[in-house]
């Protein structure tokens, strides 16, 4: 989900405003946005001139908590701004490039911040337009900085030029790892090209790990955006890859962030508050392994599954 311009309301003053596009951290992209938890809102981005570019927070930050408070998705953000106003002060704790931070905002009046998303929309467009008309003279140096500008403001398309601009090193200085991120964002924003370089990269590497089920993951996500030649991979890919991989690609779909249903029953907690996520499917050790290891029928849990980005994957654990 896509949150535009997050702000609060209250009855008796008007609703406060960040400035920001935002959508949920998925399972898919934890492990690449370094994010513990595995949850949050990445911000895609900015209003320029809007709180988040006057504080401080970045394209590619991952919200955490809000005054103290977890948030888990884009609705937990909107619910713990929900009584802030114009004016008031807020603390954000991100993740940015693995590492926690603090941000501290003032919110804007909503109202104000409404008014600019025509404009906003349309500078972005114009940034973009700008950006191409670079490329095709030639001017890479000019290029990279309009399609900078325009990526900032959220635009997906920008994004994804500037990624290849950043692998290139064209008007920029070469950078793989920028690169991976605007990839990233671009596909968040339901980019499907993008969407289908992110498969490239964990399917071929060497920018990234190799990982077949997160390759498979992103083609079906580009194919799902309508990405003809991502259709057709995933078409040639379903009759080669080995079934267990789109079968993990769903399980960790179901069970990737803490309250999604994961498809089997989890034992109730009699601890209070909220209940603790490891990011494992278990089972029951197959009778063959326990007779190899010296241990009595039932013994112990048995991993198939750890889903990226989660702690247990963050740990090393591994299946089996």
């Amino acid at each position: 989900m896509l949150v535009f311009g997050i702000g609060g309301a209250t009855a008796a003053r008007a609703a406060g405003w960040i400035g920001i596009f935002v959508t949920d951290v998925s399972w898919a992209a934890a492990s690449m946005l370094r994010v513990p938890s595995g949850n949050g809102a990445v911000v895609l981005g900015r209003y320029r001139d809007g709180p988040a570019v006057i504080d401080g927070l970045f394209i590619g930050d991952v919200i955490v908590a809000v005054d103290g408070a977890a948030v888990a998705d884009t609705q937990a953000l909107v619910r713990a701004l929900g009584p802030m106003g114009g004016g008031d002060a807020v603390s954000l704790k991100v993740y940015r490039f693995g590492r926690s931070r603090f941000v501290s905002l003032t919110l804007q009046d909503l109202a104000e911040g409404q008014t600019r998303d025509t404009s906003h929309k349309q500078e972005a467009g114009e940034h973009f337009r700008a950006g191409l008309t670079a490329l095709e003279s030639g001017d890479m140096a000019g290029a990279a900085e309009r399609l900078t500008t325009a990526a900032d403001m959220g635009h997906a398309e920008a994004q994804y030029r500037l990624a290849k601009l950043y692998e290139r090193g064209q008007g920029v200085d070469r950078d793989l790892g920028i690169m991976r991120t605007f990839q990233l964002l671009a596909a968040l924003g339901r980019h499907g090209p993008a969407a289908r370089a992110l498969s490239e990269n964990y399917e071929l590497g060497p920018t990234v790990a190799k990982d077949d089920v997160l390759a498979y993951r992103w083609l079906t996500e580009a194919a799902g955006l309508g990405d003809d030649v991502a259709g057709q991979r995933l078409d040639a890919m379903n009759r080669q890859v080995d079934p267990a991989v789109p079968r993990r690609a769903e399980m960790f779909a179901r069970i990737g962030q803490p309250g999604r249903d994961p498809g089997f029953a989890l034992p109730p907690t009699s601890r209070p508050g909220p209940r603790s996520w490891v990011g494992v499917v278990i089972s029951t050790p197959p009778a063959e392994l326990l007779d190899e290891v010296g241990l009595a029928q039932g013994a112990g849990a048995y991993v198939v599954g750890v889903v990226p980005g989660s702690p247990a994957w963050q740990a090393g654990l591994e299946p089996g």
